[in-house]
């Protein structure tokens, strides 16, 4: 989970794509800088630009850098969320805890899944999905959350 308070440009900015979550303030600011300054990208920039945003998207933002506030990032998902300023460390804690508290293995598995899926059919997508999901089955942070589910309750997994 990553927090933006302010500006992200460049590599800082790669460093931002890089996690799974995002959440910014109306006052983030989101640059790629690259071109502006005569160099071609670093950082995975442009990688995980074009699978935020596709490849339209990726080359406007790397060839002419424009300056994205907090809202034009949420409409482009660049961020997933824009809290005010005073609340983004609350915020980003509180989600944060809330991947903490879910099941490590299933959270990998589904990390997993949205990876590879871009270069998969859809048909080699749900062939690769079934033996995670199978395995997920057999845990025992399954059989908590059937349990937790049944009881109306939320789950407590194993850490």
């Amino acid at each position: 989970v990553a927090a933006l308070p302010g500006a992200a440009a460049g590599a800082g900015l790669g460093l931002a794509l890089a996690a799974d979550l995002r959440i910014g303030t109306p006052r983030t600011v989101v640059a790629t800088a690259f071109a502006s300054i005569a160099l071609s990208g670093d950082f995975g920039v442009a990688w995980l630009l074009e699978r935020l945003v596709g490849p339209a998207v990726a080359r406007e933002l790397m060839f002419l850098n424009p300056r994205l506030d907090g809202q034009a990032c949420r409409d482009l998902g660049l961020l997933n969320r824009i809290v005010p300023e005073e609340e983004l460390a609350a915020r980003t804690r509180e989600l944060a805890e809330q991947l903490a508290a879910g099941s490590a293995g299933t959270l990998a598995s589904i990390k997993r899944n949205l990876l590879e899926a871009p270069t998969q059919t859809l048909s080699e997508s749900m062939a690769a999905e079934v033996p995670r999901h199978k395995a997920c089955g057999l845990t025992a942070d399954h059989v908590e959350a059937a349990r937790a589910f049944v009881e109306k309750r939320p789950p407590v997994f194993a850490r």
